[in-house]
């Protein structure tokens, strides 16, 4: 009944979030939709609703990302709610991806930083956090975050059009305007 904010496939399962405060499982096979009632989430457009929404790659659990910074992690297939952090952000978590081993979360945010997550006991726990900016121009706002293979990078796009590159081990960033041919 609102805009969908973010839509994943796992193993035959869509989960999309939306303003309208729901986190809907989509049974690909149709129909079969689930409405997840998450909580304290009653108004139909809700502004601090669920924005994002990420599967580890075990299936196991499934972290969801609020408008007012808030993030979630959650048992599958039941829903249990595993750990929280209500100020996880300060501001929208538009993405959340976990790394291949499904080990680390990283997450963006209009709060103009990522940070990474470390994925253990069913709890996540913040290693790192980077600002979306640096000396040559003003912080951005997070919009979209990605793993690079070895896990080593975060990529992340923001919402001003730049790309940022963090190397979380060495602590390393780069920022790729927009138009850059580089």
């Amino acid at each position: 009944t609102a805009s969908v904010n973010d839509v994943i496939t796992y193993q035959g399962e869509a989960f999309s979030v939306s303003d309208d405060g729901t986190l809907k499982r989509w049974d690909l096979s149709l129909p079969g939709q689930h409405i997840i009632d998450l909580p304290n989430l009653s108004q139909k457009i809700d502004p601090h609703g669920p924005l994002s929404v990420a599967i580890a790659p075990s299936g196991h659990q499934v972290a969801v990302g609020f408008a007012d910074g808030a993030l979630r992690l959650y048992a599958l297939p039941d829903f249990k709610l595993l750990w929280q952090d209500e100020q996880g952000h300060r501001d929208r978590i538009p993405h959340l991806v976990f790394n291949s081993e499904g080990s680390l979360l990283a997450s963006t945010s209009y709060d103009k930083y990522v940070t990474l997550w470390q994925v253990e006991n069913n709890c996540l726990q913040r290693l790192e956090s980077f600002s979306l900016g640096n000396s040559d121009n003003e912080a951005q706002s997070g919009y979209a975050v990605a793993f690079s293979p070895q896990s080593n990078l975060i990529a992340v796009g923001t919402k001003e059009g730049k790309i940022g590159l963090f190397n979380w081990k060495t602590k390393q960033k780069i920022f790729y305007p927009f138009g850059n041919d580089k």
